[in-house]
């Protein structure tokens, strides 16, 4: 009982601490999620992609902050957010993600935001605003795809070699660190070889207008991202020449300018900063 109360009052701590705009943890029976916030305005909620963390948002978060509150999110068993003992070594969806994105709204006291996500995390805010429209105000979704069919098949044949290979190697008697690390690997390529599972119907449900962004030269297949416009009822399309997967990380000027002009036509609000020279 003792035990219980202090956790409660752990996550009061955090709870009041989120909202002075820092960083802390949200914890649930299965995970513990760790976020970051700042500025103030329209929440605006960063997911990054597969094997990353929220790190690589930074230099994108101290940009929008000046308009927006921005809250940036490890997803379940990347960056700091752990994954609990007993369910270790489960398969990574997209979908528990975008449930555990949910739960967190509802954590922070978040009714609804602007989401947007790169990569594996463009696919869990596609996800969140499919299975719950009226949390998403926008959606942004940088070389997301919605089935995993979405991706070039070169690139399909390369993850499940990883894949099979890590499911072999995890069962050989290695320490156990390296054998952690192993059943990591294979998570993060099932993660990509089995969701997320976007059909029509499920991209139809979408109600928030979206941008998707992707790169011509990008993991998906161009005609994939076409398709998914083609499905989301209020969606706007962006695809980019010479542009590669990580561009949107290395060449961010260009899809942060795409980017403010969506957000300044489709979602009318926001509020200027004080300040946000605490951004890394």
């Amino acid at each position: 009982m003792a035990e219980m109360e202090v956790m409660e009052k752990m996550e009061e701590n955090e709870r009041k601490t989120a909202k002075r705009g820092t960083k802390g943890y949200f914890h649930t029976k299965d995970i513990r999620l760790y976020y970051e916030i700042y500025g103030k305005g329209m929440p605006l909620i960063m997911l990054h992609g597969n094997g990353e963390s929220h790190r690589i948002f930074y230099r994108q978060a101290r940009e929008l902050a000046v308009k927006y509150q921005v809250i940036l999110v490890d997803s379940r068993g990347h960056g700091k957010s752990v994954i609990k003992r007993r369910k270790q070594g489960i398969p990574l969806l997209i979908s528990d993600m975008a449930e555990d994105l949910v739960c967190l709204m509802d954590y922070l006291g978040i009714g609804k935001a602007i989401l947007l996500g790169f990569s594996d995390g463009a696919n869990v805010a596609l996800d969140a605003a499919s299975s719950h429209p009226e949390r998403a105000a926008a959606v942004v979704s940088v070389s997301g795809n919605a089935l995993p069919s979405g991706l070039y098949r070169f690139v399909r044949l390369f993850i499940m070699a990883e894949y099979l290979l890590t499911c072999i190697l995890e069962h050989i008697p290695y320490s156990l660190k390296l054998r952690k690390k192993l059943i990591y690997r294979r998570q993060l390529a099932g993660l990509m070889l089995y969701s997320p599972r976007l059909n029509a119907d499920r991209l139809g449900q979408i109600t928030a207008p979206v941008l998707l962004l992707a790169g011509m030269l990008d993991l998906i297949r161009p005609s994939h991202t076409r398709w998914m416009a083609d499905m989301i009822p209020h969606s706007d399309l962006k695809l980019i020449r010479r542009a590669t997967h990580t561009a949107f990380l290395k060449k961010e000027k260009q899809y942060m300018n795409y980017i403010w002009m969506f957000l300044e036509r489709r979602v009318p609000g926001g509020q200027s900063a004080t300040s946000f020279s605490d951004i890394k």
